[in-house]
């Protein structure tokens, strides 16, 4: 990474995703990758906390919502 290039590991998934959809792709190659990278990382950790067959719609991304929702009943 550059000293001007986006430090991704702060960002957030939302912030991720607007990034891709924002970013000038031909400009910058290396960090439409970057960004790709640190997403699939998000989407990773959710695929790991959710059981399987679980609507993912439903349920918060929140892993510990998730967990609150799950063991206590709330939220």
């Amino acid at each position: 990474m550059t000293d001007d290039a986006p430090d991704y590991l702060r960002y957030t998934e939302s912030q991720l995703r607007q990034v891709l959809r924002d970013i000038d792709a031909l400009r910058f190659p290396e960090r439409v990758v970057q960004a790709s990278q640190r997403l699939a990382h998000f989407e990773l950790a959710r695929k790991a906390v959710m059981p399987v067959g679980v609507d993912r719609k439903l349920i918060s991304s929140s892993p510990s919502r998730w967990l609150l929702r799950r063991h206590f009943n709330v939220l």
